[in-house]
């Protein structure tokens, strides 16, 4: 009888901590949302940009729409002096978002900058691990991406995700920059008539230590909502996509997290958590100019509630602008939070030709 007392009382502990943590949840959420939308620039340090004008010309088929040097308010706002900056803005045909900006930064001394995750396993924590894009044909790319040297963990693998039938290849290349490419095989494809070569951006994958913490970021303090949640192992050891041992991949759980504004699979971003797995952390490599996969870039309409939200929380910019050139024609306001993890998450909101 103890014994029963004691489990229901325990059920009942347990019941008013789930609702207590539903309600401040959603007490946050009814604040209304200060992001509506996933990221849509990926920001990507690099020493030459030559290397990438070939990547997205001649492998991505995209096309560059917007290049110049970073004035001064902009090295003001990334904290750099005896800096100069230039960049180039990369953008798949037939879609506005999902862009890629490509930055390279010039010390006075010549000096280039570290990368973010040089050398880096897939279970190494810290900064972002890659950006996706959907392909047409993942085998012929594979191959000319390899004459180009790029490098991956294993070969393209075909493998079941829940309801999606897939073939994916993580390859590395230039300042450490991983990708994942995914070619969808079942069910069809729908809602991307720009896809050539390869789409826009669509997710990027930060590998974290702590998931809880991770999840305070972005499910409690931004409000973003699950598109896709899994946790398991291989179903049986083998080639994966991820690069594990293979004697390994069945035992090593890996518990991801898909999350958007609205719960949707484009802008969004995935936690990754490998339980039995472990190795170095990047968290402290990410600040800038170091190269790599630098920063996620999301539109907002009200600086000041993030900020305010973002202190409700504790969490702190470590960088912040006005008034800074942008896209074309456009200039806008800018905070960026470091996720836990160490990745630079940007926030802007576009201002009004009269505020400009």
């Amino acid at each position: 009888m103890i014994f029963f007392i004691i489990k229901s009382q325990i059920k009942k502990i347990l019941l008013l901590l789930f609702l207590l943590n539903i309600f401040s949840y959603s007490a946050v959420l009814a604040e209304g949302p200060v992001v509506t939308e996933g990221f849509d620039e990926v920001v990507i340090i690099a020493a030459d940009h030559n290397v990438w004008a070939e990547f997205f010309n001649s492998h991505a088929g995209w096309q560059i729409i917007d290049e110049g040097i970073s004035d001064k308010n902009w090295m003001e706002y990334w904290g750099l002096s005896n800096y100069q900056a230039n960049y180039k803005l990369y953008q798949n045909p037939g879609t506005n978002k999902g862009r890629v900006r490509v930055i390279r930064f010039k010390n006075s001394d010549g000096r280039i900058a570290p990368s973010i995750r040089p050398h880096s396993q897939s279970w190494d924590t810290g900064g972002i691990f890659d950006f996706n894009l959907r392909v047409k044909d993942l085998d012929y790319v594979n191959k000319s991406m390899t004459l180009s040297g790029w490098k991956a963990p294993t070969e393209p693998i075909e493998f079941r995700f829940g309801k999606f039938h897939v073939k994916e290849w993580l390859p590395v290349g230039p300042d450490s920059v991983q990708l994942a490419l995914i070619e969808r095989i079942s069910p069809s494809l729908k809602g991307w008539p720009a896809l050539n070569k390869m789409s826009r951006t669509f997710n990027a994958t930060m590998i974290v230590d702590d998931l809880p913490a991770a999840e305070k970021f972005w499910r409690d303090m931004l409000g973003f909502k699950i598109y896709l949640y899994h946790k398991g192992a291989s179903p049986e050891p083998g080639n994966n996509v991820l690069g594990l041992p293979h004697n390994l991949a069945s035992s090593i759980h890996r518990e991801v997290y898909v999350l958007h504004p609205k719960g949707k699979n484009d802008g969004s971003i995935e936690l990754l958590k490998f339980h039995g797995a472990t190795g170095r952390d990047f968290s402290k490599h990410t600040d800038v100019p170091n190269r790599g996969i630098s920063s996620l870039r999301f539109s907002v309409e009200d600086i000041d509630k993030l900020l305010l939200r973002a202190e409700k929380f504790g969490f702190t910019p470590i960088m912040k602008a006005e008034n800074l050139d942008f896209l074309p024609d456009q200039k806008a306001d800018f905070v960026a939070l470091r996720a836990p993890g160490g990745a630079i998450i940007e926030f802007y909101h576009v201002l009004d030709k009269g505020n400009q």
